[in-house]
């Protein structure tokens, strides 16, 4: 319905580069990152510097796995919009798909500081949370990202990890007492 709608707008106004890069962002959700792509580029090209469409492209070279190319996107994105928490979220996904973690995890909390809803940043924190082994707070931000994605296969082998790190934790924790005793 909302690519409805946005069809009908664009039909009025085609030359309006908010309405192309609103059907890009919902093309993107949709899954049909191609076609994206091409729209939020022609958004891009209309509006150069438009910090929604260069976040925009940088969540759909996300989606397409060019983590480094969406990175340059994302960071122009942020200079203009520094306390928008989905250009944050997105931000964290790039560079946690690039390794740096620390950067990720400010990234994410900046978001949830600002959203602390936005499922799409708990779950990422959880897993840079994971990576740092981080344990204790994996399993909690695993909690909260539950929230928003039951049943979320990524986050049920998360806990499960986190859960048998902690548990063989304790187990040394309670066998070290006992060798104390």
């Amino acid at each position: 319905q909302a690519l409805n709608a946005l069809e009908k707008a664009i039909l009025l106004d085609p030359s309006d580069p908010d309405l192309l890069n609103a059907k890009a962002y919902t093309l993107y959700l949709a899954g049909r990152s191609g076609e994206a792509r091409s729209i939020a580029e022609d958004a891009l090209q209309k509006n150069p510097g438009d910090p929604a469409a260069l976040d925009t492209l940088g969540a759909i070279l996300l989606s397409e796995g060019d983590p480094r190319q969406a990175l340059s996107y994302l960071k122009r994105a942020e200079s203009s919009l520094p306390r928008d928490p989905e250009v944050l979220a997105h931000l964290g996904d790039a560079y946690r798909l690039l390794g740096q973690d620390t950067l990720a995890q400010d990234k994410y909390q900046r978001s949830l500081s600002l959203d602390p809803s936005l499922a799409r940043a708990w779950k990422g924190y959880s897993a840079v949370l994971l990576s740092l082994g981080r344990y204790p707070e994996a399993a909690a931000a695993i909690s909260e990202a539950y929230r928003f994605y039951p049943g979320d296969p990524d986050l049920i082998g998360w806990e499960k990890k986190a859960d048998e790190i902690l548990l063989e934790w304790y187990l040394k924790d309670e066998s070290g007492k006992a060798g104390l005793s």
